[in-house]
């Protein structure tokens, strides 16, 4: 049996670990890694004629490529925000509104645990005991998690039908340039005849 201060310091160790965790994924060092190989590719030092202008031209490109790169990840992570996760939804309702149901989420959750009754929780034992903490945390958690997991959910969904319709638009562009139809065209063809997702 775990005596209450034990289970005290084994919550506290795995919050630790959490966070620590977290922290980690969050802050990890590769980026730096990769700028300091970007900028050693692009002070390379080549021999004298022909070679040295193709290597001071690969490095230039590569360096080029990278720094292209770095600036789609830092733009990835600046539209990771609630617009652009509706757009990936596939809904088309305005940012307010989404946090406007967020918020009735949460009162619906808060109702909820508030009704039953629910006083705390016993974890291992140990019982803690607060309603009002209990319901404030049934309130947030319908206002920031609910929301968010199934707005999750729906751009993985709308993801996999993509990938399992990219196949049928592959191949409708391989037939119609194979007849001699432009691009174009054919990317009008998918767009017009396709189920939404690629739509």
């Amino acid at each position: 049996m775990i005596s209450g201060s034990l289970t005290i310091y084994l919550i506290a160790g795995l919050a630790f670990l959490a966070i620590a965790g977290l922290g980690l994924a969050l802050t990890s060092g590769q980026g730096e890694a990769a700028r300091k190989r970007a900028k050693a590719i692009g002070s390379g030092k080549g021999g004298a004629g022909k070679a040295s202008k193709a290597v001071d031209e690969n490095a230039r490109r590569r360096a080029k490529t990278q720094e292209m790169l770095d600036n789609l990840r830092r733009q990835d992570k600046a539209f990771r925000d609630v617009g652009s996760k509706l757009v990936q939804a596939g809904l088309e309702i305005p940012v307010p509104v989404f946090w406007m149901i967020s918020v009735v989420c949460g009162v619906v959750c808060a109702g909820a645990i508030y009704v039953s009754g629910a006083d705390g929780l016993t974890i291992g034992g140990t019982a803690y005991k607060s309603q009002p903490v209990v319901v404030a945390a049934a309130f947030f958690a319908g206002v920031l998690g609910v929301p968010q997991f199934i707005l999750n959910m729906m751009i993985a969904n709308r993801h996999k039908k993509m990938v399992n319709q990219f196949a049928d638009a592959l191949d409708i562009i391989v037939r119609g340039v194979k007849s001699g139809l432009p691009l174009n065209e054919c990317i009008r063809i998918i767009a017009k005849e396709s189920p939404e997702p690629l739509k």
